[in-house]
């Protein structure tokens, strides 16, 4: 993928999730107005949608993650993000 001209998704406190069945995507929808709230900018971003891999990190404050658990364990897309972005997590 060619990500030279990618727009990237300015956002203090983005909500990155993973989910199989909708439940953790459900759950996280109401975490970026809670900060609105706050006077933060949030986004719930899916971890496989092109948004999740543009994320302006200059700009993050906090972030959070969020990833659904079956059979013990979490999506392996979940593990292969956190792995990639640990230092700015």
């Amino acid at each position: 993928m060619d990500t030279t001209h990618a727009v990237l998704v300015a956002c203090e406190v983005p909500v990155i999730y993973a989910t199989s069945e909708g439940q953790t995507r459900r759950i996280t929808m109401h975490l970026p107005d809670a900060l609105r709230k706050h006077g933060l900018v949030s986004r719930a971003n899916d971890m496989c949608s092109p948004a999740a891999d543009h994320l302006d990190w200059s700009v993050v404050r906090a972030s959070i993650v969020g990833a659904s658990i079956h059979a013990g364990r979490h999506q392996g897309v979940a593990k292969a993000f956190v792995k990639a972005h640990a230092v700015r997590l």
